[in-house]
């Protein structure tokens, strides 16, 4: 996007003032944990995927690489509710120890290879003692440690030790440690009981309600991905495939955060739906495919269509989300030629329920449209709303009504907003109350079911086919299949 050159220079000039002294954006404080030493910061950096623990356990009464080591392997932290015990000490990458200011020696100064100097180089972007010519800096010979960001109790005048030891077979008696008040890198004996230690865990700390959200399959109802379809006024169509096939490919924001944080794995039984395949006119032939893929939390990050099922990508969708994993952007690449033609951004609440989506429909900057969703005290949505053209006026809305589990078994359209409901689709589940058999349509709220959907599960809840009788006629007319992956 070609703005005003000049523009964009001031404007990064300014950036790169500001920053040195401030964090790096990719240091997010998600909230605070409770130990048996206080309550504290807990900070997730999305560049190395780790979350730190923001106390410093001091060297009194013995800081030995071995005694700092067993503290954080015992460490346990509770983040609103999540009991989180696989805590360690930061690693450094080994090798023979060369010393330096360039940044590319394993000992030294300017080294960013290691979670500490990461930390205290690139995202808290701070200055050591030398800079990368080897000319001394700014803070030299007093405490570099001057950003800080959201860490309050970091230690500017401690070196801080590593997990990571010295090759065995070449220095046994050695480990890694880190100094945040002059940024050096280097190696010590592990007996030496003058060192601190700071704990850090592989993934994103969670906070088990920060996910009531969007869940991997229709048959947990809890869902507002209808700015998809009303975007584009797709109940017009509701009594044929194409409301049904948007239905099927693009409604699922699939997400699986039930992470077991005793065992430090997905708990079992938790899927994401990979792969969806269409047999458009029921005659045993696949038209239509769309393929997900996820990051290392379960996020769906780019959905892919092969219209044809020819091998070639159509369309490509890709979301960006924040750090609990909600959906914040959409961009969607209709005809995969490397150029975004739509953007859609999402707000969400604190417990991640979806608040609004708005859209660009022509990348333009210009929102084009809205739909604002509304949900109950347990994060159930009740209604949502939208606005097509973005004028204030409300163009449509859907009401629905939820069993005792917040599944959809209702929901009721009004296409003009003129208090009349246009049409009317309901949801069939299992005794379970949260696995969806049948869903039936009813496409001028007259008491006729003009199309039936039938859905075929595996034994883990997982939607693996779905049938469509379009006219209720009991012949099947479209089929579509889905495969799911454990994480």
């Amino acid at each position: 996007m070609k703005k005003i050159r000049i523009i964009s220079i001031v404007v990064c000039l300014v950036a790169i003032i500001f920053s040195v002294n401030t964090a790096h954006a990719t240091l997010n404080l998600i909230g605070q944990g409770t130990s048996a030493w206080g309550t504290w910061n807990i900070i997730y950096d999305t560049d190395l995927d780790v979350t730190w623990y923001d106390f410093s356990f001091p060297y009194s009464p013995g800081g030995t690489w071995q005694n700092q080591l067993n503290w954080a392997d015992a460490l346990t932290v509770n983040f609103g509710g999540s009991i989180y015990r696989d805590w360690r000490l930061p690693t450094t990458v080994d090798g023979p120890v060369y010393s330096g200011n360039d940044g590319t020696t394993t000992a030294g100064y300017n080294i960013t290879s290691s979670e500490m100097g990461h930390l205290f180089y690139t995202e808290l972007r701070n200055e050591g003692y030398y800079d990368t010519s080897g000319d001394p800096t700014s803070c030299f010979s007093s405490i570099c440690l001057i950003n800080t960001g959201d860490f309050q109790n970091l230690v500017g005048t401690k070196y801080y030790w590593s997990g990571t030891e010295r090759n065995p077979n070449v220095a046994p008696t050695t480990a890694w440690r880190f100094g945040f008040g002059n940024g050096f890198q280097g190696v010590a004996t592990k007996g030496l009981s003058y060192s601190y230690a700071i704990a850090v865990r592989d993934g994103l700390a969670v906070v088990p309600q920060s996910f009531h959200r969007y869940d991997t399959d229709p048959q947990y109802w809890r869902i507002g991905d209808f700015e998809l379809l009303n975007a584009i006024d797709d109940w017009a169509a509701v009594n044929l495939g194409d409301f049904e096939l948007l239905d099927l490919i693009d409604f699922w924001a699939a997400v699986c955060y039930r992470w077991d944080t005793v065992n430090n794995q997905y708990e079992s039984g938790c899927f994401v739906l990979t792969k969806s395949e269409i047999d458009v006119d029921y005659n045993g032939s696949i038209e239509r495919a769309t393929y997900n893929t996820y990051d290392a939390h379960g996020n769906m990050t780019k959905q892919e269509d092969d219209e044809g099922n020819n091998g070639v990508i159509d369309r490509i969708t890709y979301y960006t989300n924040d750090v609990y994993g909600n959906h914040i952007r959409q961009e969607r690449d209709n005809d995969n030629n490397g150029v975004i033609d739509r953007i859609t951004y999402y707000t969400n609440d604190a417990n991640g329920n979806r608040t609004k989506a708005e859209w660009d429909s022509n990348i333009d900057t210009v929102i084009d449209g809205a739909t604002y969703y509304y949900n109950d005290a347990n994060g159930n949505v009740t209604s949502s709303m939208s606005d097509n053209d973005k004028n204030g006026i409300i163009d449509s809305a859907t009401y629905y009504t939820n069993n005792a589990k917040g599944n959809a078994i209702i929901a009721r359209h009004d296409t003009d907003f003129d208090t009349v409901i246009d049409n009317v689709r309901y949801y069939t589940y299992d005794l379970s109350g949260n696995t969806i058999i049948k869903t039936e349509f009813d496409n001028g709220d007259n008491g006729t079911m003009n199309g039936v959907t039938y859905y075929t599960n595996d034994v883990n809840g997982n939607n693996i086919k779905r049938e469509y009788d379009n006219n209720n006629d009991t012949l099947i007319d479209t089929v579509a299949y889905f495969t799911w992956t454990e994480l």
